[in-house]
């Protein structure tokens, strides 16, 4: 589920209800990314495995929600180092 443009995802930051499932829902997809990409120092194609998700996928969500080393998920996506 891709932001439909490079500002909705300012998660707690939207103009939208602050209950909007589909921004809650943006908001932890990129969260829970930015952690595993972090998990594997940004091996994408392990990223990707741990994903279940194609490496293009991955690259297209990368890119939609402007990820970059040393990006930090918000707490309530935090995973646990497996």
């Amino acid at each position: 589920m891709a932001p439909e443009n490079r500002t909705e995802h300012n998660c707690g930051l939207s103009k939208e209800h602050p209950y909007n499932l589909r921004n809650a829902m943006v908001c932890f997809e990129r969260g829970y990314i930015a952690n595993i990409l972090e998990l594997t120092r940004w091996n994408r194609a392990k990223a990707a495995q741990m994903l279940g998700i194609g490496q293009d996928l991955l690259a297209s969500k990368i890119n939609d929600y402007q990820l970059s080393p040393g990006d930090k998920p918000l707490p309530e996506t935090e995973t646990k180092a497996i």
